[in-house]
């Protein structure tokens, strides 16, 4: 499955602490830098390979009736090799009982990343 594993959720006195599946290979916005100081021909394949990774942890989501609400380069990691995408950071995300039946009405994630209409 292309979503983070929550391994384990600690509670101290001044916050939460979340663990999660190590994913070393960085996010998908800096492997897209790094694509752009040295391209190659095999970044087609392997972005080809990230978006049908990341279509099917959203479904997986919808499928749960969960929206993620701020899915961008940088909530997406990769492992090691590069070669597994996995969805991050459900700051943002909503359970609603029709995923596709426009239900959401508030404005929720990155200014930055949000249409120009919005």
């Amino acid at each position: 499955m292309n979503i983070i594993k929550l391994v384990d959720v600690a509670t101290d006195v001044c916050c939460k602490i979340i663990l999660t599946e190590y994913c070393p290979g960085g996010t998908l916005l800096a492997a897209m830098e790094r694509y752009n100081k040295s391209p190659s021909l095999a970044w087609g394949s392997r972005i080809v390979s990230y978006f049908r990774q990341i279509v099917s942890a959203v479904s997986y989501m919808h499928s749960h009736h969960f929206v993620h609400l701020d899915l961008k380069q940088e909530n997406v990691v990769l492992s090691a090799d590069s070669k597994v995408v996995k969805v991050i950071d459900f700051g943002f995300s909503a359970r609603v009982s029709k995923v596709y039946q426009r239900e959401m009405k508030s404005l929720q994630g990155s200014p930055w990343y949000m249409a120009p209409e919005v």
